[in-house]
This record gives C-alpha cells, structure tokens and sequence, in this order.
C-alpha cells in the first residue's frame, strides 16, 4: 500500500477541533498545575527583607595602599565579599544569638501545613545532634546559624553612585532589621580591625591613633546589637559608613500571592491547550476525521456512526412513533450509512457484505444488526443477519431470541444433515426432486447438486430465525471443530450462493482483524468488506496493515464506517470557524 508523507494541516478549525478532541489532557494538566502552584504558594513561608546602605570612603586616619588600582567596582565588589566573610558573619550570629534558635525556628511562621516537613527536617538533625559532643554541638549550632545568615545576605551596587546596599531577608521583619543592622556593624568593626592592624604596624601600640581606634573597636563592639544608633554612632570611624541604617517596609518580598495564583491559572490554561494541541498533532496516530481515513487508506467513506449516549439500548427503535431528538439523531447516521452501502450494493450486483473491525471492541456487531434493521424495515429490503463469530456470538443476545443451531452447525454437519435427508423417505420435498429428474437426461451429478441445494434450504429453513417478514436471523450456533477449519471448508460457498438466491442482503458479523483470522478467511468467500474504525482509536499503520492483509486473501475492501465519531467543538463555536 501507498505510504502517505505526513503533513498536519494547521488551520484554525483544525487546531480547535484538536484541542477539543484532547480536552482531557487541558482538564488533567491545568488542575494539577493549578493545585501544584496553590501548595507552593500555601507552604511558602512570607519572607521580610531590610537593607542598609553603605558608602566606602577609601580614606580617613590612614591612607590604605591596599585600596589603591583596584578601581571603583573592584572595590565596592571586594568590600561586598568581606560582608560574607566568616568574621563578620560569626561576629553578627554571636551578637544577636542567633545559634541559639531552634532548629525549627521557621515553624513559628509557616503555613501549618508545612509544619510536617520542618518537623520531619529537625527531627533528622536532632539525630544527628545525639551523636554529637557538647562542643561539637555547640560549633555544629553556630556553623548552621552562619549558613543561614550567608544563605539571606545579598548585595548590590546602587547604579550611578558609590554606594552598596546590604540586604537581609528574614521571616520575621524586625528580626531582619536587627540582623541588617548588626552585620553592617559588623562589617564596619571588621574595618576598623584592618586599620587597627595597619596603624599597629606603622606607629607602634601607644600610638594616639592607635588607641583612638581600639577605644572605637570596643566602643562598637560593646553597642552591637540591632538596635537603632544615631547617626553619628552610625557613621563611625572606618573607610566603609553606614549612610543609612536598616529598615524594612513590612512587606513580604516577592509578588502578591494572589497575583501569582491568578498568573498561575492562566498558564495553566495555556500549558494544557499547548500540550493538547502538541499530542493531537505531532504524537497521536489514530485516525480522527473521515479524510484521514481516506487520505491514508485510499478507501471511500460509506457512512459515519457517532457515540451512542443511551448504553442500554443499542439496537435502533425502528417502530418507535416520536424518537427523541439523541435518538433521531442516531437513527438518520445509520440511515445515511445503510443507504450507501445499498447503493454500492445495487450498483456492483453484490449482496453479502462482510462486516469486520480492526480492533476488539470495535462496534461490527452492532453495526450490523442496525445496517440490518435499517436495509430490512426502512428500506423494504428482505435481509438475513448471519452471525459468523463463533468466538462470542451476540447477535442472538441483541435480538433477545433464543440460543439454537446455526452456521457453525450446517457448516460441520453438512454431510450428515445431507446423508440424512437423502434417506428419509417421509421427507416428501427430497422424494418429489428425485423423481422429477429421475427420467431426466441430465448426469447423475447435476441431480445431486440440485438435491444438495434443496437440501440445504431445507434445512436452513429450520434454523434461520425469522424476526418479520423482511429480517431473518442465522445464528453462530456452536460446533466442537475449529472455527478456522469451519471457515476454509467449501460448502460456504455452497451456503453462501443459496442464501444469495433467497435475500437481496446478506449481512454477515464477524470477529476482529487484530486478535483472529476469521475475517480473512471470510474475506474471500464474501462480495465486499466493510471495515469499521473507531475514531481517535486505531492507529493508522494497523488500519492499513488489516486492509492489506484483506487484499492479500483476495478479499474485497469496499469502504470503512467510521463509528463513535466524534464532533468535538461545540455548535456555537464550529459555525464561528
């Protein structure tokens, strides 16, 4: 078969009907995402940011020559390093005591329902604590603290100034001040050390300068904490200056959760109609439209079957006076599909069509029996059902008649039914073909076939159940030989000829393509194969492989039935497409 290059037709109808057609992935994705986002924003713990501007002088009691071609922003870069150097930030932890908050210190301000987490986290460092000696606890406390301050310190250059400003992050804004605060003291006291080492070196300990720096060193020192200074306590003595103390506006950092949420919906809206439209287009292979079929198949549309709503009444209501429209609806889509199929029919003088699916589960008998109520009752055509699926007959279920003799039994038993007929001297119709041509010229053979032909009416007359004047049933029957072996045998062609004689329709059900071979063997024996595909269901390379298995048993593929097809945009926006 042909093989068909790829090409997505990318307009608008298309790409709606496709994003539709996947609603389920939009309905999954979108929720999840939504859901996923209202957690994270529902355990993240509000965070409080203050700052402190700082300004490097490069000079004051003593010229620093390890400040000099370093160039501004390598300066204010070098400055912003020694802010997180452990010197400055342990004195900070020390001051303010921060290793010795509790491990689970966030707990105090998250959501409760992030409690389990932070408490499973302590619980795991407490394990590891138990292990510990008391020193090593005790460094273990101040390391931890240490991490956290490094891990909540950021800083920046002010664009177009020389300034820098020290941020802290906290989840209390107070705390945040004070720890803002302290580590730019810190910082500053670190500076002054670095003089003080200087001057040592240079002047001697005694030095006026010298121990106007050690008096500035402990004043500093003495007074640190996170409280507010005044400004001239503040400024200080040292290259670097606070040139204004920390402060904080209370907000939480980051955008308004309920921004976020809002963001979150829209982009979760937008992440399941991209994937939707992605899987319909580039990664699902079914087929989704009657010109996919055809596209790829090169067979002809006969009809198309939508999704039956009502699962407890399959069969169509053919005496029913005033249908509803669900009803109305699924009656004219067979209608339409039985009308075709009588066309082709007419046309090409064939009468015994085969249908089959490419998959289990498929629909070939209840296509069948409603092809076959719509030939019969709407369209006057004298029809006989037969049920050729000896795996799992349902005909006779749908029809609610009951379970009796059938093909399979006129197939199996054919000799014997023949044998005993021929023998039955009180069966008159046999007799009456005897003697009509016993004084014929015709060969003894001739003779027997009429007798066999007759024969088989009369035995079919038996079995075939008869739903009304223009519907006839044969069952599947049950037979002990394969169903294959019942197949390959030659008097269905025999029967087949003698059913085509008596009915303008012969509607034969059948098994899947994919699980048996019964419809191939059929194939051959038949005029024409429908194939039904379900849409969004068969992939299109085991489609085409079933029709080429078809052709390769010299059966007749006339066209396929797309069945619970669907119409996936709504009315009110297909007709604004």
């Amino acid at each position: 078969m042909e093989k068909y290059t790829e090409q997505n037709d990318f307009s608008i109808r298309n790409i709606v009907s496709g994003i539709f057609r996947q609603k389920q992935i939009v309905i999954i994705v979108a929720p999840v995402i939504i859901i996923v986002v209202f957690l994270v924003l529902l355990i993240q713990t509000p965070v409080f940011e203050a700052s402190v501007k700082m300004h490097i002088v490069g000079q004051s009691q003593v010229t620093s020559e390890f400040y000099y071609d370093i160039g501004a922003r390598g300066l204010h870069r070098t400055q912003m390093a020694i802010v997180k150097s452990n010197p400055v930030i342990k004195r900070a932890v020390l001051a303010l005591k921060l290793d010795k908050r509790p491990l689970d210190y966030e707990k105090k301000f998250c959501h409760p329902i992030k409690n389990f987490l932070i408490e499973y986290k302590t619980k795991k460092l407490t394990e590891k604590l138990n292990l510990l000696t008391p020193e090593e606890q005790r460094q273990f406390f101040i390391n931890f603290a240490m991490k956290f301050l490094k891990e909540n310190i950021t800083t920046d250059l002010i664009p177009g100034t020389d300034l820098f400003e020290i941020r802290i992050s906290d989840y209390s804004p107070e705390n945040a001040v004070a720890i803002a605060n302290v580590v730019s003291r810190s910082y500053v006291i670190f500076d002054l050390q670095q003089q003080l080492a200087e001057l040592t070196q240079k002047y001697g300990l005694q030095h006026p300068s010298v121990r106007q720096l050690r008096d500035n060193i402990y004043t500093m020192t003495e007074k640190l904490s996170g409280e507010q200074l005044s400004e001239l306590e503040a400024y200080g003595t040292a290259k670097v200056k606070i040139i204004e103390q920390a402060f904080s506006n209370n907000q939480a950092m980051g955008k308004s959760k309920m921004l976020v949420f809002l963001a979150a919906i829209f982009g979760a809206m937008a992440a399941g109609i991209g994937l939707a439209f992605a899987y319909d287009m580039f990664l699902d292979q079914t087929f989704k439209s009657p010109n996919e079929i055809v596209k790829y198949t090169g067979l002809p549309l006969l009809g198309s079957i939508p999704v039956k709503k009502n699962k407890d009444k399959m069969l169509l209501d053919i005496d029913a006076f005033n249908p509803n429209k669900s009803e109305q609806k699924y009656s004219d889509f067979f209608d339409d599909l039985s009308d075709q199929l009588l066309i082709y029919m007419k046309v090409n003088q064939q009468k015994t069509i085969l249908i089959t699916s490419a998959f289990p589960k498929g629909g070939a008998t209840i296509t069948s029996a409603n092809i076959s109520l719509c030939l019969s009752h709407k369209m006057g055509i004298r029809t006989l059902l037969v049920d050729a699926n000896f795996r799992n007959p349902m005909i006779h279920k749908l029809f609610n008649i009951p379970e009796g003799a059938g093909l399979a039994n006129m197939l199996e038993e054919g000799k014997l039914i023949e044998y005993h007929a021929i023998h039955d001297s009180n069966n008159e119709t046999v007799k009456d073909i005897a003697q009509d041509n016993y004084n014929d010229s015709s060969s003894e053979k001739t003779l027997s076939n009429n007798i066999s032909s007759r024969i088989e009416k009369i035995k079919l007359s038996e079995i075939i159940y008869q739903v009304d004047s223009k519907l006839n049933i044969l069952q599947a029957g049950k037979a002990s030989m394969s169903p294959l072996t019942l197949l390959n045998d030659s008097k269905l062609d025999a029967l087949l000829k003698v059913l085509k004689a008596d009915y303008d329709a012969v509607i034969i059900d059948t098994t899947n393509l994919k699980n048996y071979k019964d419809p191939g063997l059929l194939s051959s024996h038949v005029d024409g194969i429908a194939l039904i595909v379900n849409d969004g269901r068969e992939k299109r390379q085991i489609v085409m492989n079933s029709i080429s298995y078809i052709r390769q048993k010299k059966g007749n593929p006339i066209g396929f039935i797309l069945n619970r097809r669907r119409f996936p945009i709504p009315g009110f926006i297909y007709k604004w497409i």
